[in-house]
This record gives structure tokens, C-alpha cells and sequence, in this order.
């Protein structure tokens, strides 16, 4: 009986030490599954927010310049006027400032959804990073993609457009 009872406490053992390296494994695994998809995640967003940047930047600098050309910045969208004009939608944007304020969701397949917002202002050459009190020649586009549980921070890309 006795031989029998220590073969008992090592299967025991033998047990809990499978028991504990089946946890370490599942951790492991785990956690390299949670960071490839972090990974995808990240690299998506930023191949999305570049593609809508692109979209944007490739339109007009502004509605007043469709016409032809203008030497004023007098001339242009007032600061308080950016965003599409009353009636105007996407994808009928004509100039890069009505996707001001403009958000999409894209659907991806294993990610799910993953929302793009952009915005548009003014910046003065002196300060590229605040917008500015009056028109000028210098818009700033920024797209900022969000809103996904497999994102650690979002994803935020930014592009300066003269005229």
C-alpha cells in the first residue's frame, strides 16, 4: 500500500506540474496572439488613414480657388465656414475643407469596424500645429483613426497643403 500511495502522490505532481506548464503555454500564447493583432491593427489604421488623406489632399485647396486663381487669402472659405456647403455630400467634395468635421467606418473582415475622422483648419507658417485666427494659404489635414478594441492608441496622420 505504501508503494502504491507514493505513485498516487507523484502522478499528483506530475499533474499539477502539467496543470502549471499548460497555463504558462496558453499565456504565452495568448499574449502573442493579443500583440499580432495589435500589430494588424496598428498597420491597417495607419494604410487607411493614409489612403483618406490622400483622397482629401488630392481635391482643390479651396472652393474659391475651382474658379481660378487667387492672390488674396481674403478670398478664400472663411475659418468658421470649413465643411461641405449647405447641400454638398460625399463623395461630391470639390475642395480639400468640406471633408472638414467628415467621419467613415470601414469594415474590415477580422478587425471589424475602425472609424476614420478628419479634420481640416488653417495654420500660419509661424505655428503648424494650431489652427489660425484667419485664412491663409496653409491648410492642415489631419486623420485620425479610432474607435477599435484591437487599437492600443489611435492612429493619427497629418499633412500641411499651400496653395
Amino acid at each position: 500500500m505504501a508503494g502504491g500511495t507514493h505513485q498516487m502522490l507523484f502522478v499528483l505532481a506530475a499533474m499539477a506540474l502539467l496543470s502549471q506548464i499548460t497555463l504558462v503555454v496558453n499565456r504565452y500564447v495568448g499574449s502573442n496572439l493579443q500583440s499580432s493583432l495589435s500589430s494588424e491593427a496598428t498597420i491597417t489604421a495607419a494604410g487607411l488613414a493614409q489612403s483618406m488623406l490622400r483622397e482629401v489632399t488630392m481635391k482643390d485647396f479651396d472652393k474659391s480657388a475651382v474658379a481660378g486663381p487667387v492672390s488674396n487669402p481674403n478670398s478664400l472659405t472663411s475659418v468658421g465656414s470649413l465643411g461641405p456647403e449647405p447641400g454638398e455630400t460625399f463623395p461630391n467634395f470639390d475642395d480639400l475643407d468640406d471633408f472638414d468635421q467628415y467621419e467613415r467606418t470601414v469594415t474590415t473582415p477580422r478587425l471589424g469596424d475602425l472609424r476614420l475622422r478628419t479634420q481640416v483648419w488653417y495654420v500660419e507658417n509661424s505655428d503648424l500645429d494650431n489652427p489660425a485666427v484667419s485664412r491663409t494659404f496653409l491648410k492642415r489635414v489631419t486623420v485620425t483613426v479610432d474607435q477599435n478594441p484591437s487599437l492600443e492608441y489611435d492612429i493619427t496622420v497629418t499633412k500641411i497643403v499651400s496653395y
